[in-house]
């Protein structure tokens, strides 16, 4: 018997706070509501992680080329930063919307300095430009609202 428990650990690969709640939900202890909900998306979220290893594990390896490239990653995750900017520009959020553009105009600034297309120097310059007048034209709206 582990002491303070009550029961003893029959599972070896059960971890310590399954262990934990699970006894602590079985004593005659007040549980609050939100420990439960807590417990119960811990449970989803390792089942989904074990799922997600299981599937990633019996994929084949890819191929290098295939593989995304750092540069696209960080183009990719300016342009999601554009997106949610024009969603606070919608719902009136300028100053939250200015940060998104200003951090999507940085990584495509730094993008520009490792280009070596000149046709993807061209397109990356055409977001810098469109980008730039965008937020000038912010900061006028901020002052004139603010």
């Amino acid at each position: 018997m582990n002491p303070g428990f009550g029961t003893p650990r029959t599972n070896k690969s059960e971890s310590f706070i399954v262990q934990f709640v699970t006894v602590y939900l079985s004593t005659k202890l007040r549980v609050p509501q939100t420990l439960y909900s807590v417990y119960g998306e811990f449970c989803a979220v390792h089942d989904m992680k074990l799922c997600l290893e299981k599937e990633l594990s019996s994929l084949p390896p890819s191929p290098e080329e295939n593989a995304s490239c750092p540069e696209e990653i960080l183009l990719a995750f300016a342009f999601e930063q554009i997106r949610s900017g024009i969603l606070d520009e919608t719902y009136g959020q300028v100053g939250e919307c200015i940060k998104r553009y200003r951090l999507s105009l940085a990584i495509i600034m730094g993008l520009l300095t490792d280009v070596t297309s000149e046709h993807d120097r061209h397109i990356l310059l055409k977001y810098e430009n469109g980008l730039q007048i965008r937020i000038d034209n912010l900061y006028g709206r901020r002052r004139v609202i603010g």
